[in-house]
């Protein structure tokens, strides 16, 4: 029978169940931030005054209290003294138990742990916790509560003093103590190195560092190097050593060195081993935009505090709703979203959307779909074949654009949606964002030095050669053209796919400031009232406009070619125009942005038959903008679509999108 069925006493907080009333009111006292108490010694928080008594009565009452003669820790018993020693400082000379079970190795240090042992590895039906968001399971509750944190943006517990609210108690109990005052907080103090510590769980972990070293067990030294003579009795000196001695991993067929086998087996490296064998490589290809897609991937905006309020994440939603239907009639759409919020992606959708637009629950940050993603790329085998070509993905490590923004989710995206849909994904060094690279298709890449050879994203590349020979070798390229680039005026660093966009290989599209005006980008202006709202430093992106310009002058692309480039004109800032009756909350959202709105029409999206490009409100601009990239884009259509409040948060329809090319029909790179 199942023990669950047994409690009837459920706890209304968070949705713990009991078996007895009284298991309950206990409990309950943890969630009544008035029950908590405070040790006056040592300032220890305590969930309620019965804790606290025992507390005090054994810790500081006049007795002696028993310390263990290796971390100092004292206790209030003798016994508990003894199990301290027995199962932190003497593990190994403590007597083991082994499991009996047939071929079983494994050892424990009590019946206890055998006994959960054997009934969660050994029994006919083991022990397992299922998730029921992802499916994985767990072999505690413990572990599978803790696993479901990261489906959900919950955050039930709260601090009393400010409010502030957090996913797991250990946090909150965490962050309370940065209200006590440091005068009067408890401390721990390494008698051996005096280095003091604000909570017991740092200072255990580094307690551990001289137990290694003192401990009767440890004065073997154990850890040895196979590089060379190096012993220790410590794993952590052990661990500096591997990693501070030099480049000690060698390539067997040229010879080359490496730090770390890590960088011996990147995909960088792996292209530069297959040239030292002679073998011939699997080529990997960048498909341009212009080449047929499979589907279009875009992410639901998940987090109010990232778009500064719920309402105005609403309004950030509608936009993403509308580019989404824009795209739907050309091609399927993929719209990722936080496993939390699926029932609300989906209202904003009618039936007949949903036939095109398939929602796929995720953990996701943010909604930028272009940077979090990985960049996909088309792998030949070399035969000409039909079927010798592989979609792959790689993964591009996603740092929140230098750390500028939360991205705990967002930074494994890339790895869970190759594992979801089973493609091969390929690792590389480099850090940087899809939105930073711009591929004509050709061998020929674009990309700005300020959002990638940036000390916030890639800080071991002391030379732009060294980054630009990686480029080349992660994505089969023959050249890189480098733009100067903003560094600091937007979240991104100034990606390449604001500022210029391949058409067809030799003939580029230029964004330039609005015609008659040199302000650029930042500049939005508040209907009616004709007021100002943040302006960065719109001087530096006409200057960036104009070194664009004359880089591309005087450079051709790998094949040789000169660049024909097409000027497309930024929308008047005095006349983008705000969707009548919001104006008060666009204004007030928008004031408190870092950085500046994306007025950009160069940041559109090429679809199966059509281009998805921005609309302002500045409507000789617009129109301008539409038949430019219908001139440029011939036999597709040309759709239109206001995206306000993206555009205030800094964001573009190419930001919020990615394409993922069809591998279907090509029989060559």
């Amino acid at each position: 029978m199942d023990s669950n069925l047994e409690k009837k006493w459920k706890c209304l907080h968070c949705s713990s169940t009991f078996k007895y009333k009284g298991q309950m009111d206990l409990h309950l006292v943890t969630h009544d931030p008035n029950a908590k108490v405070k040790c006056e010694v040592c300032n220890r928080i305590f969930k309620n005054p019965p804790s606290l008594s025992s507390h005090v009565s054994h810790m500081h009452t006049n007795r002696i209290h028993p310390a263990c003669n290796i971390c100092v820790k004292p206790f209030s018993t003798r016994s508990h003294l003894r199990r301290h020693i027995d199962a932190v400082h003497n593990k190994k000379e403590r007597s083991r138990l082994h499991c009996e079970f047939p071929g079983c190795e494994k050892t424990y240090l009590n019946k206890d742990a055998v006994s959960k042992h054997v009934k969660t590895e050994h029994a006919e039906n083991p022990i397992r916790f299922p998730c029921s968001l992802c499916g994985k399971e767990f072999k505690s509750k413990g572990d599978l509560k803790y696993h479901i944190f990261t489906h959900t943006t919950e955050k039930p517990f709260k601090c009393a003093t400010c409010g502030r609210a957090f996913s797991q108690k250990s946090s909150v109990t965490r962050h309370e103590m940065t209200h006590i005052q440091k005068s009067s907080r408890e401390t721990f103090q390494c008698q051996l190195c005096l280095q003091t510590f604000i909570n017991r769980r740092s200072f255990q972990t580094h307690i551990r560092v001289h137990v290694e070293a003192v401990h009767v067990t440890n004065k073997e030294r154990v850890h040895s190097c196979d590089k060379c003579e190096y012993k220790s009795h410590s794993k952590v000196y052990f661990a500096q050593h591997v990693r501070h001695k030099g480049a000690t991993h060698e390539c067997y067929f040229c010879g080359k060195k490496f730090v770390t086998f890590s960088d011996l087996t990147s995909i960088g490296i792996v292209v530069s081993f297959l040239l030292c064998t002679g073998m011939s490589s699997p080529k990997i290809h960048i498909p341009p935009e212009w080449e047929p897609h499979s589907h279009t991937c875009m992410v639901w905006p998940a987090s109010a505090r990232i778009w500064r309020s719920s309402s105005y994440l609403d309004k950030v939603r509608q936009d993403i709703a509308r580019i989404a239907k824009a795209i739907s009639p050309y091609e399927p759409v993929t719209l990722i979203v936080n496993p939390d919020q699926v029932s609300s992606a989906k209202s904003a959708f009618t039936t007949t959307d949903l036939k095109r637009i398939s929602i796929v629950p995720m953990p996701v940050d943010d909604l930028w779909a272009r940077d979090t993603l990985p960049v996909f790329g088309i792998q030949q085998d070399g035969s000409s074949s039909p079927g010798s070509n592989t979609l792959v993905g790689i993964d591009f490590n996603f740092n929140g654009w230098g750390n500028k923004q939360v991205h705990t989710k967002d930074a494994k995206l890339a790895e869970t949606f190759l594992k979801y849909y089973n493609i091969t994904r390929l690792t590389s060094k480099i850090v940087g964002e899809g939105g930073s690279l711009e591929f004509d298709g050709d061998g020929t890449l674009l990309v700005t030095e300020s959002s990638i050879f940036n000390s916030n994203r890639n800080p071991g590349y002391k030379t732009r050669r060294d980054l630009e020979l990686d480029l080349i070798s992660v994505f089969g390229l023959e050249k890189v053209i480098w733009f100067k680039g903003v560094v600091n005026q937007d979240i991104t660093d100034a990606h390449v796919d604001s500022l210029v966009r391949f058409v067809r290989p030799g003939v580029v599209i230029l964004n330039r400031p609005p015609k008659g005006s040199t302000l650029s980008r930042g500049c939005v202006l508040r209907q009616h009232l004709r007021l100002f709202v943040k302006l960065a430093d719109p001087d530096v992106w006409s200057k960036s406009s104009d070194e664009a310009k004359a880089v591309l002058k005087n450079s051709t692309d790998a094949k040789g070619r000169p660049f024909t480039i097409v000027e497309l004109y930024e929308p008047d800032p005095y006349k983008i125009v705000v969707p009548p009756g919001t104006e008060d909350d666009f204004l007030s959202s928008y004031q408190s942005w870092d950085y500046p709105s994306s007025a950009s029409y160069v940041n559109y999206l090429v679809v199966n038959g059509a281009v998805i490009m921005p609309q302002f409100g500045d409507r000789q601009a617009d129109e301008e903008a539409k038949t430019i990239l219908g001139l440029q884009y011939p036999g597709r259509n040309v759709v239109q679509v206001n995206i306000p409040y993206l555009a205030s948060g800094g964001g573009g329809i190419h930001w919020a999108t990615h394409d993922v090319p069809s591998v279907a029909g090509r029989t060559g790179v």
